[in-house]
């Protein structure tokens, strides 16, 4: 039997397009944004700019800390999730 490959819910300009999107609508200074979620103002630009790929706990603090969810910044839905 074949092996599966496991689906990554990271799809890198998806994430990118809608953080960017979150970020102009919650109308807080990224740097805000950043200490929020517990990281360095550099780390989300570089996140923003598709310069770096955010671990999930990082992508998950960003949700938090702009009030939305995982899904909603393009993170998707790990399977058999509610």
């Amino acid at each position: 039997m074949p092996a599966t490959k496991r689906r990554n819910p990271y799809a890198p300009k998806l994430f990118n397009r809608r953080l960017a999107r979150v970020l102009t609508a919650c109308g807080l200074p990224d740097r805000a944004i950043a200490a929020r979620a517990g990281i360095r103002p550099a780390t989300l630009s570089l996140i923003l700019h598709g310069q770096n790929k955010p671990r999930l706990t990082t992508a998950r603090a960003i949700a938090a800390a702009l009030d939305t969810t995982p899904d909603m910044i393009g993170l998707g839905k790990k399977r058999g999730a509610q």
